[in-house]
C-alpha cells in the first residue's frame, strides 16, 4: 500500500472523529494497529479496499459516536460550546478595549475639537467707520 494513501486515510479519519483529544489518541491507536496488520497481509491494498474493508471515514467517525455514550457525548458538547463562549467574549472584549482606547487617544490628541466658542458681538456707536473686518473668537474652556 502506498504510505500517502495510508497516511491520507489516517488523517481523514481523525479529522471526523467528534471526541476529545485523550480518546481520539485512544481510537487512533486502535485504528492504526488495525490499518498496519491489513497492510502486512494486503501489501498492495488502494484507497478503494481501504474503504471496502474498514469504511469511510465518515462510516468510522458514525461508529464512533454509536459506541461513545451519550452522557460523554453531551459532555464534550458542552466543554466545545464553552471554548467558543470564551473565544467570543474574548474577540468582544478585545473589541471593546480597541474602541476605548480610540475615545481616549482621540480626545488626548485633539483636545482643541471638544471645546466650545463663544462669539461676542458689540453694537457700533452710529457713524462709526469699521477698517477691519476680521472676527476674532475666544475659545473658552
Amino acid at each position: 500500500m502506498n504510505k500517502r494513501v495510508y497516511q491520507h486515510y489516517v488523517k481523514q479519519v481523525r479529522s471526523l472523529l467528534p471526541c476529545g483529544p485523550r480518546k481520539k489518541v485512544q481510537i487512533m491507536a486502535q485504528f492504526t494497529s488495525s490499518l498496519s496488520v491489513y497492510q502486512s497481509e494486503h501489501p498492495e491494498a488502494d484507497y478503494s479496499q481501504l474503504i471496502a474493508h474498514f469504511g469511510t471515514p465518515e462510516e468510522i467517525a458514525a461508529a464512533c459516536v454509536e459506541s461513545t455514550g451519550t452522557v460523554e457525548l453531551l459532555r464534550m458538547l458542552r466543554i466545545r460550546r464553552r471554548i467558543i463562549a470564551v473565544v467570543a467574549g474574548s474577540i468582544t472584549a478585545m473589541f471593546l478595549l480597541w474602541a476605548a482606547i480610540l475615545v481616549v487617544n482621540s480626545i488626548l490628541l485633539y483636545p482643541e475639537e471638544r471645546g466650545y466658542f463663544i462669539v461676542t458681538t458689540e453694537e457700533l456707536p452710529e457713524g462709526t467707520v469699521v477698517e477691519d473686518e476680521s472676527i476674532s473668537l475666544e475659545e473658552v474652556g
